[in-house]
């Protein structure tokens, strides 16, 4: 099972990077790969302990638009982080 989620975060990874045209190991494309993970383990958890009456895509649902909300938050729509190297939604260092 853990291979098979590591497999998935490298898919991510690979999705993340090709969008932006950058390398899979780059920093960005692998902190967005680990998010991703983390916010299935959380959707999951909250399902399997008690919030099971919900279907699991709500839950998922739920925590990437917290997620999302707290990124346009903290870096503004559509900014992209900053202070980054590598690549990123703004295309390197800030």
């Amino acid at each position: 099972m853990f291979a098979r989620l590591e497999e998935f975060k490298a898919i991510v990874a690979c999705a993340v990077a090709a969008r932006l045209g950058c390398a899979p190991d780059d920093a960005y494309p692998r902190l967005m790969a680990a998010m991703t993970m983390t916010g299935i383990r959380v959707a999951v958890q909250r399902w399997t302990t008690g919030h099971g009456d919900e279907p699991l895509e709500r839950h998922t649902a739920e925590v990437f638009g917290l997620l999302k909300g707290e990124l346009a938050v903290v870096h503004g729509i559509n900014e992209g982080p900053r202070g980054t190297t590598g690549c990123g939604p703004r295309g390197g260092v800030s």
